[in-house]
């Protein structure tokens, strides 16, 4: 059982209009916050990049930094009557 539904001419302007709109607030987004690109190339952010490229692919969600320390306390406990 197929479906042979054409979409309908408002359905597909819709969809294309949404397009538009979400390119047209990426745009003024990169424009508004001055996003350089050609920023991204400099060694300083691919360094940075791979810190957080290696940081995001073993993340050390359980192990903390650690310290132990041993007490010796003595504890009284009553002895029970009997």
């Amino acid at each position: 059982m197929k479906n042979n539904k054409k979409a309908s001419i408002s359905s597909s302007l819709k969809v294309g209009l949404l397009a538009f709109l979400f390119m047209v607030v990426i745009a003024y987004g990169f424009q508004i916050t001055k996003v350089d690109l050609e920023e991204l190339r400099s060694e300083t952010r691919q360094e940075s990049l791979i810190r957080v490229t290696r940081a995001l692919a073993k993340p050390d969600l359980f192990e903390y930094e650690q310290v132990e320390q041993v007490v010796n306390t003595p504890i009284y406990v009553p002895c029970p009557a009997g």
